[in-house]
């Protein structure tokens, strides 16, 4: 647990759960450089030794789990099932994991505070329109609400986050995705898309999560991760051709002609027992179409959290950091 530098200084240890993804990766660091330590939950040893110290386990052992919140004092739980997969993968992970994560800080370190990586997907999430809705998103809204009630009912001390589209280094999926369809020419826009597109750079994010996990004033709150965008995903995108010399996608077609198909292509994969996300899916027409304005407004401003970087200078950072390691682009 918390141990004194030879300052006086507190050194708390911060346990991040998929400190292997983007975002963790990122926190670590982070916390690391600030003289923080760090316990990493990870499903396998990583390949390179990490600055971190780590625990073999996941959000489905509770062995590990116990073992793991038991030496922290903050725990940040980013760990999900993100990509393509069936319903009961993201049940497992995202709503059944958290219980359980949630079930081991109560029982074994009910001091720990718990910051939870929600989505704004979870925030879009209709309960009485489940069907338009994808998976992720469905396990998400019912995760946030696992750590409503711990929160409510047993006085945990947790902080819910809920990020926007999140880009920038470290992202070996999300736009290298869009760069490869940007320059065969197959980017289609969704009408709802040209204003407010909910996006937010990693750095900026890793802000976020840093004072939620240290400053007593983020207990108790939730926040949107969002840096609030007068222009939509439509622009983003066209900004993303632009800079790797892609024609601009102009074909604009409407949300109501392009998610029927959607909808359809998914039932047809998932009957056939397809392991992968079909070309069309709701996920991608969701992005192609998403318009999200809301913030946390005053609880941002009390936690002195305000995002930085905006979409031309964070693209153009990702892109030098992707031609730097060789990742197409």
């Amino acid at each position: 647990m918390a141990t004194d530098d030879s300052q006086g200084r507190q050194h708390q240890v911060i346990g991040i759960t998929g400190v292997t993804g983007m975002l963790g990766c990122a926190l670590a660091e982070m916390f690391t450089e600030r003289g923080y330590q760090v316990l990493g939950l990870v499903r396998s040893a990583p390949a390179d030794k990490p600055a971190y110290r780590h625990i073999t386990g996941d959000l489905t052992d509770a062995q590990s789990l116990a073992l793991f919140v038991a030496q922290i004092d903050v725990c940040v739980h980013l760990a999900a099932q993100v990509s393509h997969g069936g319903r009961q993968q993201y049940k497992s992970v995202n709503i059944d994991g958290t219980q359980k994560l949630c079930d081991a800080i109560r029982s074994y370190n009910p001091a720990c505070r718990l910051v939870n990586c929600s989505s704004i997907a979870a925030l879009r999430f209709n309960p009485a329109l489940p069907f338009l809705a994808t998976p992720y998103a469905r396990s998400k809204f019912y995760a946030n609400r696992i750590v409503e009630r711990y929160r409510r009912q047993f006085d945990l001390r947790t902080v819910t986050i809920s990020p926007g589209l999140i880009y920038g280094p470290g992202d070996e999926r999300f736009l290298p995705a869009v760069i490869r369809r940007l320059k065969q020419g197959s980017v289609t826009l969704v009408s709802g898309g040209e204003r407010h597109a909910p996006l937010i750079y990693i750095d900026d994010l890793a802000e976020l999560f840093f004072l939620a996990a240290t400053d007593s004033r983020a207990v108790g709150e939730d926040y949107i991760g969002v840096r609030s965008e007068t222009l939509g995903i439509h622009e983003f995108i066209r900004q993303l051709a632009r800079q790797v010399g892609a024609e601009e996608p102009r074909r604009i077609l409407p949300k109501s002609v392009v998610f029927p198909p959607a909808l359809m292509m998914e039932w047809i994969y998932r009957l056939s027992g397809r392991g992968k996300e079909p070309p069309l899916s709701k996920r991608a027409v969701d992005i192609l179409s998403i318009n999200f304005k809301q913030t946390s407004g005053d609880a941002n401003k009390r936690l002195d959290w305000q995002p930085a970087i905006g979409m031309e200078e964070g693209l153009r950072r990702y892109l030098d950091w992707a031609r730097e390691r060789g990742i197409s682009a």
